[in-house]
């Protein structure tokens, strides 16, 4: 009884994620602004889910596309969770956010505008826009991302970048791991800090440039006036290509308790999780067809 019960459950668990795996549910496009800074309460729709109190969009195969001057607005702080494939399309931005924003998850986003892919209006130096994970593709005829003040941090995602002006525009730049493909200059009004990231820039003019100066650390340095001329070097000297391959072990970080605690400490979690439903669940279940077996022993041996 025992171990047909436990075949039972076992089955329903994989059935379980193999349903939550493959199912995708297509959602009907936005043809609007998808306006989440105005709003002070939880709401959902076509791909998304709001959670005002956490200040978390939850985005599922959500398809923005429109003929308005922005895609989605973020309000302050607020992060963006990608799940499945997502689309924005507007006209002049695809993203605008007030200050902070984190995009993380195990999706993908292409963002197709006008002028700016992602625009981060803060007044704030402290402020900053993270790329965390996921897959993004930025498409613009101007710029790719774009800050007066906010620090913009790469720390993980892959991200591929392809715009008629700047790439990357902002004030401190942090390339710290992930994947970057740009096809036009990244410029830092503070300083740029390339420090374990796969980066690749190929531009028509320097490839870099930064008020405060540029640092490169944990990768090694190729740089050229064009893909096909790039050589090793020891530092970047204003070419037009630049290509940069971490030399930093890539080390997973866990999805539940942050990017400071590694990543098999998830594993061990759940492995807990699994003994202690079991235990919870099968072990009085065992118990009881023990005793239950031991009384009808009693019994027919009382025959």
């Amino acid at each position: 009884m025992l171990k047909k019960l436990t075949t039972i459950i076992l089955a329903a668990i994989m059935i379980c994620c193999s349903v939550q795996a493959t199912v995708s549910a297509k959602n009907a496009p936005i043809t609007s602004t998808l306006n989440i800074a105005a709003t002070n309460q939880n709401s959902k729709g076509n791909g998304y889910v709001w959670d005002n109190l956490n200040c978390i969009l939850t985005l599922t195969d959500c398809e923005i596309n429109t003929e308005d001057d922005y895609g989605l607005k973020l309000p302050a702080n607020s992060v963006v969770e990608l799940n499945g494939n997502n689309i924005i399309k507007a006209s002049v931005t695809g993203i605008h956010c007030l200050s902070s924003v984190t995009f993380s998850g195990s999706g993908t986003l292409t963002v197709i505008a006008g002028n700016a892919g992602i625009i981060c209006a803060s007044t704030s130096v402290k402020d900053t826009v993270r790329f965390r994970s996921g897959k993004l593709s930025i498409s613009s005829d101007n710029y790719g991302i774009y800050s007066e003040n906010a620090i913009l941090s790469f720390t993980g995602a892959e991200v591929s970048i392809h715009a008629a002006g700047y790439s990357v525009y902002g004030n401190d730049l942090q390339f710290v791991s992930g994947t970057l493909d740009m096809t036009s200059s990244v410029n830092a009004k503070g300083k740029a800090e390339f420090s374990g990231a796969n980066v690749t820039v190929t531009s028509d003019s320097a490839a870099v440039t930064a008020v405060r100066g540029i640092s490169i650390s944990g990768c090694n340095v190729s740089v050229g006036s064009s893909p096909e001329a790039l050589s090793a070097a020891e530092s970047y000297n204003g070419e037009s290509c630049l290509k940069l391959v971490s030399t930093v072990k890539n080390v997973k970080t866990s999805k539940l308790f942050g990017e400071n605690i590694p990543a098999f400490v998830d594993y061990i979690v759940v492995i807990l999780l699994v003994l202690l439903i079991a235990a919870v669940i099968i072990v009085p279940i065992y118990i009881k067809a023990r005793k239950t077996k031991r009384l009808a022993s009693q019994s027919e041996r009382k025959k």
